[in-house]
């Protein structure tokens, strides 16, 4: 989405990429699944109601793992494997719009900013096909701060859940008595423990 947003910026390729990014950023996911439901099955009725993990003329397969598709898989039961994918179309495409919004605003920011350096112009004028030029050069390039990006937040995600880890871990028995972690050391950091009486 995001390098045919920035290839095709005038075409109705490129709008509606623009169009489904700004949406996923920047309306809630609950309506985003209430507005393709409201599309797709009511308006078109293309996709199965809404009703659930599984349509009302199914019942549940035998619960091995919990998850429909593999149960139903393990049962033997394809037409009910089938309808339970079927029920998965709409949250997925919820919860991937919702994901893929930021990545091809940041893809198609870079791939336009890459597309405009000497090195793709000079590719070009070497005699290099489009494709050539677009994903060995370009992409390659406007991939570098994608990635950094996602790998910032990847990382802000893992140490924000190790702080909230030990924070819940803050207090803990020992020695029979509650010991909060942070509260400050008696020890000196040069002279070993502090003479009794002797406070900071």
């Amino acid at each position: 989405l995001g390098i045919g947003a920035a290839t095709r910026p005038g075409s109705w390729g490129g709008h509606a990429c623009r169009l489904i990014t700004t949406l996923g950023v920047s309306l809630p996911i609950f309506f985003t699944g209430l507005l393709l439901a409201y599309v797709f099955y009511y308006l078109l009725g293309i996709a199965p109601p809404p009703v659930g993990r599984l349509d009302s003329m199914f019942s549940p397969p035998p619960h091995i793992t919990g998850f429909y598709l593999v149960d139903s898989l393990v049962a033997g039961d394809v037409a009910l494997c089938i309808a339970a994918g079927k029920q998965m179309i709409l949250p997925v495409l919820t919860l991937a719009i919702f994901v893929l919004a930021p990545i091809a605003r940041m893809t198609r920011a870079a791939m336009l900013g890459v597309l405009s350096s000497d090195f793709i112009r000079t590719a070009r004028a070497s005699g290099l096909s489009s494709s050539t030029v677009l994903y060995q050069y370009a992409f390659r390039n406007a991939m570098l701060p994608v990635l950094t990006t996602m790998g910032m937040v990847f990382s802000r995600s893992r140490c924000a859940g190790a702080v909230r880890l030990r924070a819940g871990a803050g207090v803990r028995a020992g020695d029979g008595h509650a010991v909060r972690r942070d509260q400050p050391d008696d020890r000196h950091p040069l002279h070993g423990d502090r003479p009794a009486g002797e406070h900071r």
